[in-house]
């Protein structure tokens, strides 16, 4: 079973956030901050690729989504004003899934299509 992420929670996840994963019932393996600390991992390194800016675990707000026992997606949206380019002003989305002893996460930024009139 993958490890639960318990001390140090709060520099991962918000009380809104803790309060959201509340709601939802137990994961199949670890938990939902464990889960959100390997989605905004993914976020981070995702966004890293385009701005080479260094971001906090808490400058984003993740909402998870369950489609399936095992998996799901997840939005991330920004928290405060980053000093990151407005392209990435829209949400970061991901999905997740999880087996028995790992906790899986991939991130994307869907690219802005700019149509001149």
């Amino acid at each position: 079973m993958a490890a639960p992420l318990i001390e140090g929670v709060e520099l991962v996840c918000s009380q809104a956030e803790l309060a959201h994963f509340a709601a939802f019932p137990a994961p199949h393996a670890g938990n939902w901050p464990l889960l959100a600390f390997c989605a905004k991992e993914a976020a981070y390194k995702c966004q890293y690729a385009l701005t080479g800016q260094l971001l906090d675990f808490r400058d984003f707000e993740i909402t998870l989504s369950i489609l399936a026992r095992t998996s799901g997606r997840f939005t991330l949206r920004r928290t405060r004003p980053l000093p990151i380019p407005l392209a990435l002003e829209q949400a970061i989305e991901g999905a997740w899934a999880l087996d028995a002893s790992h906790v899986y996460a991939g991130a994307w930024i869907e690219a802005r299509v700019r149509t001149t009139t």
